[in-house]
């Protein structure tokens, strides 16, 4: 597979995580997440659940920089999924979706040497500022 048809295929992964994550927190947890409702407590679920609804969102924003190539949206992308996969275990013991975040996750792994662009500085800077305005828009 060539580097931009990896690239591309990695891009339509990550959105369709990010959509499959969000839809996730829409739609009732399987029924083995059931049984550990009695472990997990009220706040980590919920917990577990605004944390993935936040980086499905990123992981939406990230999609256009991965299809680039770059370089920091790379390091982004597989840290947000590394923690989406385990979000989705505290949310109520989703292990088909936390497999899942972490095959993709595995697979930006090995294709890391295909992501060669450097970001934009100044894009780079206004990154925590655009995240916190996220985070804003969905507690509000």
């Amino acid at each position: 597979m060539t580097t931009r048809a990896s690239r591309i295929s990695l891009a339509i992964a990550t959105g369709s995580l990010g959509f499959i994550n969000l839809l996730s927190n829409i739609y009732p947890s399987s029924r083995l997440a059931t049984h550990f409702q009695d472990v997990l407590t009220l706040e980590l679920r919920y917990g577990g659940r605004l944390t993935i609804v936040f980086l499905a969102l990123l992981l939406l924003i990230l999609t256009q920089h991965i299809w680039r190539g770059k370089k920091v949206a790379l390091n982004l992308v597989f840290a947000i999924l590394v923690v989406t996969g385990f979000a989705h275990l505290l949310k109520g013991f989703d292990w088909e979706e936390a497999l899942l975040n972490l095959v993709i996750a595995g697979l930006f792994f090995w294709q890391r040497k295909n992501f060669t662009v450097e970001s934009d500085p100044v894009k780079l800077k206004s990154l925590p500022l655009n995240a916190s305005l996220l985070l804003l828009s969905i507690i509000a």
